[in-house]
């Protein structure tokens, strides 16, 4: 990541069978963020400095392509992406919480909290929204 300059990350929660999460949020360098709760449920965008993200995603390297689901089939999941200026982009999948490394929990719980920590036009704290958002 070093010698490529970051464009843009992409968190997707993944959901499960009961109230986990399920969105779709993507920031951008010029500081911009934009988040799907759904089709038909909730978009959004605001305005999130990026420096914020990229010291979210600052043990990125160390994020394995994949964690395997070890099994479960109703655990919950997310996706780690990074966009990168030269057009390469780095994914991590991990489908399923139980099977997470240290890195990967840490990333996504960061990120995570930047979404809920963030101010979005619309708001997000509609019933739909926050089902989305596993609240």
């Amino acid at each position: 990541m070093r010698d490529r300059l970051l464009q843009s990350v992409t968190l997707e929660t993944l959901g499960c069978f009961g109230a986990c999460p399920h969105y779709r949020v993507e920031f951008f360098s010029n500081g911009r963020a934009s988040i799907d709760l759904g089709p038909g449920v909730c978009e959004a965008s605001a305005t999130v400095p990026f420096g914020h993200i990229v010291y979210a995603v600052r043990r990125a390297p160390w994020l394995l392509p994949d964690y395997p689901t070890g099994g479960v089939s109703d655990g919950f999941g997310a996706r780690i992406s990074l966009q990168m200026s030269d057009g390469a982009t780095y994914i991590s999948a991990g489908l399923s919480e139980y099977t997470w490394d240290r890195v990967f929990g840490s990333t996504e719980s960061r990120l995570d909290q930047i979404v809920r920590d963030t101010r979005w036009s619309p708001p997000i704290d509609r019933m739909p929204c926050l089902r989305a958002l596993g609240r």
